[in-house]
């Protein structure tokens, strides 16, 4: 029975790590870490009953040992991967995304960035200074376009929250487009 739930964990945690590379998950790379150490202490458990049975008794309680050790490590490993993730840590510098959005037609300024999430699925909010003289219409299209040029140039960003604010009288902006 150890042998088949050793084989099975082996096949599990190889395509968890690969599935977690591939889709940039640390989540699921926890989770390839965990069956890995399971697979691990399956071994150990194989090896000890060998020892046991071979008239080595005193081995039960020492690898015993070492398997909690061994599960402590991997949970503290786990940890430090995922403590940014789980302390809802910035995931971008501000300074990123401030160099995309200045580039934006009709941004004077931005400030109040604050990003979170995981790689692959970013969250950006903002606040975002526009042209004093547009109009509520073309203040919206500078938004959009904003969020769309956050998606396009950050990889990762999946979803933008902008607050759109006008600029302060004489702050200069980013000239717009001639067809707006």
């Amino acid at each position: 029975m150890l042998a088949l739930t050793l084989g099975v964990n082996l096949l599990v945690a190889n395509y968890e790590k690969r599935k977690a590379e591939q889709l940039g998950s640390p989540f699921l790379a926890s989770d390839a870490a965990h069956t890995s150490s399971d697979v691990l202490v399956t071994l150990g458990v194989i090896v000890t009953v060998g020892l046991v049975q071979a008239g080595y008794p005193m081995l039960d309680s020492v690898m015993a040992l070492g398997i909690a050790g061994f599960i402590a490590w991997t949970g503290v490993k786990v940890l430090r991967q995922n403590l940014r993730y789980l302390a809802d840590a910035a995931a971008l510098e501000p300074a990123a995304v401030e160099a995309v959005v200045l580039q934006v037609a009709g941004v004077a300024s931005t400030h109040k960035i604050r990003t979170r999430g995981g790689p692959g699925d970013i969250h950006v909010d903002l606040h975002v200074q526009v042209a004093r003289h547009l109009d509520v219409v073309t203040a919206h299209r500078v938004t959009h376009w904003v969020i769309d040029a956050i998606k396009q140039q950050i990889p990762g960003v999946t979803d933008v929250v902008v607050h759109t604010e006008p600029a302060e009288l004489g702050q200069a902006s980013n000239p717009l487009p001639p067809e707006v």
